[in-house]
């Protein structure tokens, strides 16, 4: 083991222009909704960064080979997934992919598929791209989703249903699809000429007893008729420096994209470039050292539901650290759950905002010091025992 890291440490993020703390987290709420983790970054790339800052001379960057090496290098590492160098596109973010590839491949009035709950961004690039999201909603059933592949065949049996955008592991629902469920669902979407987008951005966020499967690996079928879009972003908390990739096996996709990628013209930060090279190459013991942490938050938060609010549900997680909590036996409205959080002092996600079937389920971020989630809760406690 490398580095002993410590999760442990308070990072005070205020005042530091925080989306999480200084925006979600204003008059001194605790903030567990945004999708970033508390935790200072992997030793190696703070080393990189700094080293890199103090040079001094910040001009435009290019993108080494090595950058893309890393990425293969990583797939291969924690995935045991082949990826060619020549697949690999740049892009500054996952959205960013995502919304290059809706004018890559889409139309003004085309249809894309998404999965509610879903992360809400689908749907808002979607729109505002001129293009419809068809809800293939999630199924709910003894406390976990599945796919409704009934729903999914008639969906895309329609001429303008043109691509599917996949969410795996799943935000908010904590999925992490199956070999068996990604093949059928790869099986629909190839039998009725649908391309499949499939984020996966917390592919490394998996708790024990769950695996990862990147699409692109189920078959040579499947990797022709996909694209991967991922990050480093959540797993080494360096969503701020803008460093994302697309992963495009078919060549002519892959050149498409490219050709849209050129017409945006977005040039890449030489400090995201960094960050993402030295996490892949030298920080593999950050990921395993982390999911040990949640692994030990997540027993935290579902001991203490038990223990204290035994009629609250909690989802159990397979992948992420975004935990998804049903609420629905208090018997309160969504505002009126909004309104007990905030007067808890405590900031969630509300479940109705990610679509489908979700009222009554609030979105709890656990990426961050036990003391901070020992302290939401017993915030959350004070005010439970009143209610």
């Amino acid at each position: 083991m490398k580095n002993k890291y410590n999760f442990d440490e308070i990072v005070d993020c205020r005042n530091t222009n925080s989306l999480k703390w200084d925006y979600e987290g204003k008059n001194g709420l605790i903030a567990m909704g945004c999708a970033d983790t508390d935790f200072k970054s992997p030793q190696p790339v703070i080393d990189a960064l700094t080293e890199r800052g103090k040079f001094g001379n910040y001009a435009y960057g290019y993108i080494p080979e090595s950058f893309f090496e890393s990425i293969v290098r990583w797939y291969k590492i924690r995935h045991g997934c082949e990826i060619n160098r020549a697949w690999i596109s740049f892009s500054p973010g996952v959205m960013v992919a995502l919304n290059i590839i809706m004018h890559a491949f889409t139309n003004p009035g085309d249809q894309i598929v998404i999965q509610p709950p879903v992360y809400k961004s689908f749907d808002e690039i979607i729109k505002n791209v001129g293009r419809f999201p068809l809800n293939n909603d999630l199924v709910l059933q003894d406390g976990k989703y599945y796919m409704d592949f009934n729903d999914l065949e008639k969906k895309v049996k329609d001429p303008k249903t043109k691509l599917f955008v996949l969410c795996n592991p799943q935000n908010p629902v904590c999925r992490v699809w199956s070999q068996d469920e990604l093949k059928k669902l790869c099986e629909i979407c190839i039998n009725n000429n649908v391309l499949i987008v499939s984020d996966e951005i917390y592919g490394d966020i998996i708790y024990e007893g769950y695996k990862h499967i990147p699409f692109i690996s189920l078959s040579p079928e499947a990797a022709n008729n996909s694209i991967i879009i991922s990050s480093p972003g959540k797993t080494f908390n360096i969503n701020g420096l803008y460093s994302a990739y697309a992963i495009i096996p078919n060549k002519k996709y892959h050149e498409q994209y490219n050709v849209t990628y050129n017409y945006f013209y977005l040039d890449p930060n030489i400090f995201g470039v960094i960050a993402l090279e030295t996490a892949y190459t030298q920080c593999s013991d950050y990921v395993d050292q982390l999911m040990m942490y949640l692994t030990g938050n997540v027993q935290y938060l579902n001991n203490f539901i038990k223990k204290r609010m035994p009629e609250v549900n909690m989802i159990e997680p397979e992948g992420t650290f975004m935990m998804w909590i049903n609420f629905r036996k208090w018997g309160m409205s969504d505002e009126e759950l909004k309104h007990f959080f905030y007067k808890a002092g405590v900031f969630l996600n509300s479940g109705v905002e990610y679509g489908g079937d979700s009222s009554g389920f609030m979105r709890m971020n656990i990426a961050c010091p036990r003391a901070t989630l020992e302290k939401a809760l017993s915030c959350i406690s004070k005010v439970y025992e009143n209610k």
